[in-house]
């Protein structure tokens, strides 16, 4: 989707004209990005416990436990945890998930209010950093701002958490909503770029379903009401979200489609090459 979307006026950035002649000469494609084999929740190391697509539950509830003790929030499996992890910047729309922690958090939320937390992790642009900062100094024991980037916390966060948000304004691909479904958190994300080429929501099915895509172009207002959906089906519908991340864990997202796509495109080339000369 992102080649495609590069090739418009919105997403070209002054470039688009020259894009779409690349296309028409077949020397634009788009490839999905993967997932080295390490990341696999029956092997991992560096998780609380380890389990597969058929026996998680109990042991994410665990998992879950662990991820918010390290980070000082309050311990309890009954709420729902959100995290995000990514780079502090206005394209990954990180400022409209920070103005939505007070909803999410307050009592605009009928029936769901105060069952939330959130973690947000990256390094970045100043104003963002003070985003996180200040999130978690308003909510204690709710909300952790973490300020950087630990590799072995994103690990943890994608076995912990319920929910990973990405509400980008655009993106290529993107790898935490992969890494995410790999490990049964269930994205939440803009349908932009590649974001909504690896992500399959419930008007797909529930046999298909992966996690929840918000309309685009991204807001505050679509945001809020893709997380309440999001959230409704955790709380009111467990059947049907465990059943949401058995499908996601089903999926490969590893380096075999990519090398195949990318060794595709290097044959095209060198044929039209040939046949030049």
């Amino acid at each position: 989707s992102y080649a495609l979307e590069i090739q418009t006026p919105e997403g070209g950035f002054g470039l688009e004209g020259l894009l779409r002649q690349k296309s028409r000469a077949l020397r634009l494609a788009g490839i999905q990005n993967a997932v080295d084999a390490d990341w696999d929740p029956r092997t991992d190391r560096l998780i609380a416990q380890n389990y597969g697509r058929d026996d998680f539950f109990a042991a994410r509830r665990e998992c879950k436990l662990a991820l918010q003790a390290r980070l000082g929030l309050d311990v309890d499996a009954k709420v729902v945890l959100i995290g995000y992890v990514g780079r502090l910047a206005w394209q990954k729309g990180v400022d409209l998930l920070g103005g939505s922690v007070d909803w999410l958090l307050g009592g605009a939320l009928h029936g769901l209010s105060g069952r939330a937390q959130v973690i947000m992790m990256g390094d970045g642009e100043h104003k963002y950093q003070q985003v996180l900062r200040e999130c978690q100094q308003k909510h204690p024991g709710s909300v952790c701002g973490f300020v950087g980037f630990d590799a072995i916390l994103e690990r943890q966060m994608m076995a912990g958490c319920d929910l990973i948000v990405m509400p980008s304004r655009y993106e290529p691909c993107g790898l935490p909503q992969m890494a995410a479904a790999i490990y049964g958190a269930l994205p939440v994300v803009a349908s932009t770029g590649g974001l909504q080429d690896s992500v399959r929501g419930l008007n797909e099915g529930l046999d298909r379903a992966t996690g929840f895509l918000m309309p685009s172009p991204v807001s505050d207002i679509y945001l809020r009401q893709t997380l309440r959906q999001a959230m409704e089906v955790y709380f009111l519908q467990p059947g049907r979200f465990q059943q949401m991340q058995r499908n996601a864990m089903g999926q490969a997202f590893r380096w075999e489609a990519a090398i195949n796509a990318y060794q595709q495109q290097i044959a095209l080339v060198l044929a039209a090459s040939t046949q030049r000369l």
